[in-house]
């Protein structure tokens, strides 16, 4: 062998091994199976994170079909890769936005109580997002604003017109006799 084929074999396993040390690897301990009602805008490869610390990553983002217990729905595989993670039933999953991009995760939004450990293979329903519940609530609340000042806009309206016509009815009461027009 030639000190070039030598040089350049060498040169190939240590790329190979740079390249592998750099590759982010952690084995896959447990998946979970997300299902939300509607869209999600979240990517394959997006983080899961609970309590602030990065514990897997979104494996897969796919269509529920329809079945006779409920409709179609958006599924996420959850993929996790931290060791000794307990989740529980109780726990729920949401998409939201991180920094001031609003980068989407999921986020673990872990129950104040202990309920039962959560399987490996379980499917459980995602929660919507913080942005999707105010958004949902400020839409609430300008609809009811919306029918109330209607409301208090055609009451407003039928006491006008309700004055209009008493100022325009005959005078029938004795004593409220119109005045006279001098000659």
């Amino acid at each position: 062998m030639t000190l070039r084929a030598l040089l350049v074999l060498v040169g190939l396993a240590v790329f190979a091994a740079f390249h592998f040390e750099w590759l982010p690897y952690r084995p896959v301990v447990g998946r979970i199976y997300v299902t939300f009602p509607e869209s999600v805008d979240i990517e394959v490869g997006a983080p899961v994170v609970y309590h602030g610390v990065e514990v897997g990553r979104v494996e897969r983002k796919g269509l529920r079909q329809a079945s006779a217990t409920g409709p179609a729905s958006v599924e996420l595989t959850l993929a996790f890769e931290t060791e000794g993670l307990v989740l529980r039933r109780d726990d729920e999953f949401a998409v939201e936005g991180a920094g001031i991009l609003g980068t989407p995760h999921i986020r673990v939004l872990v129950a104040e109580e202990l309920s039962p450990e959560l399987p490996d293979g379980s499917r459980v329903a995602g929660v919507p997002s913080l942005r999707t519940r105010v958004s949902d609530s400020a839409g609430d609340f300008l609809r009811r604003a919306g029918e109330s000042a209607r409301d208090t806009g055609q009451r407003w309206y039928e006491s006008l017109a309700g004055e209009s016509a008493e100022s325009d009815a005959p005078h029938s009461r004795q004593g409220d006799d119109p005045p006279k027009s001098q000659p």
